[in-house]
């Protein structure tokens, strides 16, 4: 083997070294994307989960609070129709 093709067999092993250097640091970038991807996710999903469950406290807030509204209106109707009562009672008087 004349020393030119020596000289190129080594270059050609230390390309592919180099590429299989690069496919290893190349994979481990990937790796590291799917669990930043994962992570992330899992992120997305625990504060979906919080704002459904804030949400689901704010409607019950709401709906009690709706319904307080029901009862004082309900009690300003009977005040009222037992203001009418007394009315009528001291008009026909």
């Amino acid at each position: 083997m004349p020393p030119s093709s020596i000289v190129d067999e080594t270059d050609r092993f230390q390309s592919i070294d180099e590429i299989i250097e690069t496919f290893y640091m190349l994979y481990a970038s990937y790796q590291d994307v799917l669990m930043t991807i994962k992570n992330s996710n899992e992120e997305l999903n625990d504060v979906q989960r919080q704002l459904l469950l804030t949400i689901e406290k704010k409607n019950n807030k709401i709906s009690s609070m709706n319904n307080r509204i029901r009862e004082l209106q309900q009690n300003i109707i009977e005040i009222e129709q037992h203001i009418d009562k007394i009315q009528t009672k001291i008009n026909n008087y």
